[in-house]
């Protein structure tokens, strides 16, 4: 009976040893959540200079990214920099983010200088391709002259203060913007302010897999395995528009937008020419405002368009024409004085439209000439240079006979006899001045024309 006791008293000790395990692990399964599905990672491509247009680019991508719970954003960037205002705007939504922002500089050759470094600071991840570079970052004017020591304090205080929001070296974010230092990739990975290098968009993502991020509502984990990757593009007016923030668009369409005037003026009534000018020429004016310029340089490239212009109604003999080629000249080299090449006109496009003004100049100018010196064939000013003969006039008068009508002579051209030969010299209201050109003889024998 003892025996049996402890027999159940041990089985009982058993079962409650096996029911507390079932507890714990059902209690452990209810604590920890079923994996979900990742969610996309949106790619965002920026290549060029910030300005408006990419601010607006970037805001409906993390706008989007955060309504499709995406996993991570990233951006690829390739910039020498842009427009403050820009760049404090995107710099603005990158940290208030409610997903994951990593700024990817790729490919190899690309850069993130200037307004580029700010963005990539602001950051959670900064990401680098081998053969790339951050920095330079150094606050310029419209003019392209360095800004006063006012703006830079600020950038500098600006620049250390996204460094010490994301753990980044913050004397080395300070020397981009007060010395323009610029960093290679590997570089800025040692001297802590780039995460990573890595070589390919799918790296990158198998590196931050795991990875802590402090969002603006607080940490997060990125869950990326098998995550998809969603390209969001520019819309194709995006694409126009954040074209015309090219040095080289922005010039030509300067001058298309000329000649289109030019045209217009010179033949009026084409109307297409003066319609395409105009918008060439407000479009350019659209670019000129998002680039660094000198104002020296855009006024003479206004002088030279409005010398040009002037050629039409003046008789200069080619003298503005020449003035309005040289003030272009002038002003093509000297409207964008960045010394970075990205804001720069390229010399061979510079060359290749001066080429193409100066022949179309010359072109007008040989037409003009000819149209000039061309004989009149109707109206009285045909009658210079015709020749005729003179016959008896009425009341005693001397009359020509030219091109089948009978005119009076005026006082000053000289002695006339019947018959003779002569070659009108001018036409002078009613009358006539001529010249003799042969003796005297029958007009009988002249033939009527």
């Amino acid at each position: 009976m003892l025996r049996t006791k402890w027999y159940i008293a041990g089985l009982a000790v058993c079962w409650l040893f096996v029911a507390g395990d079932l507890l714990a692990e059902s209690s452990s399964a209810l604590d920890k959540p079923a994996l979900s599905p990742p969610g996309p990672v949106i790619r965002l491509e920026v290549e060029g200079i910030i300005d408006p247009i990419v601010a607006k680019y970037i805001d409906r991508g993390i706008t989007r990214a955060e309504k499709e719970q995406a996993s991570l954003v990233v951006l690829v960037l390739d910039t020498p920099g842009g427009l403050d205002k820009s760049m404090r705007g995107i710099t603005k939504r990158l940290l208030n983010a409610k997903v994951g922002i990593a700024v990817f500089v790729h490919p190899s050759g690309a850069r993130a200088a200037s307004a580029g470094a700010f963005m990539g600071m602001a950051a959670h991840v900064l990401a680098m391709t081998p053969g790339t570079n951050i920095g330079a970052a150094h606050p310029v004017d419209l003019q392209g002259t360095k800004a006063s020591s006012k703006v830079t304090n600020d950038a500098i205080a600006y620049i250390i203060g996204l460094a010490r929001q994301r753990g980044r070296n913050e004397k080395w974010a300070a020397r981009m913007v007060e010395k323009s230092a610029s960093l290679p990739a590997e570089d800025a990975v040692k001297h802590g302010i780039a995460d990573m290098v890595v070589p390919d968009i799918n790296t990158l993502l198998k590196k931050l897999e795991g990875k802590e991020v402090k969002l603006a509502q607080g940490r997060s984990r990125l869950n990326l395995a098998g995550a998809e990757i969603r390209d969001l593009p520019m819309r194709g007016h995006e694409r126009f528009l954040h074209a015309l923030t090219n040095p080289n668009v922005t010039y030509v369409l300067f001058l298309v937008g000329i000649y289109g005037i030019i045209y217009e003026l010179a033949s009026p009534g084409a109307i297409l020419p003066g319609v395409a000018g105009a918008i060439s020429i407000l479009l350019a004016l659209m670019g000129f405002g998002g680039l660094p310029i000198s104002m020296a340089g855009m006024l003479l490239l206004a002088l030279g368009a409005i010398l040009l212009v002037l050629e039409i109604f003046v008789a200069s003999q080619g003298i503005l024409a020449l003035g309005g080629l040289a003030a272009l000249l002038l002003g093509s080299f000297m409207v964008f004085p960045s010394e970075l090449p990205a804001f720069k006109v390229a010399h061979s496009i510079i060359w290749s439209m001066l080429a193409i003004s100066a022949a179309y100049v010359v072109l007008f100018i040989y037409v003009v000439i000819r149209l000039r010196k061309a004989k009149v064939i109707s109206g009285m000013e045909s009658l210079t240079g015709t020749r005729g003969y003179v016959k008896p006039g009425t009341l005693g008068g001397v009359m020509i006979h030219v091109q089948g009508d009978d005119w009076l002579v005026t006082p000053d051209s000289g002695k006339l006899e019947p018959g003779q030969e002569v070659e009108v010299l001018e036409v002078k209201g009613l009358r006539l001045k001529v010249r003799t050109c042969g003796p005297a003889g029958d007009f009988k024998n002249h033939k009527e024309e």
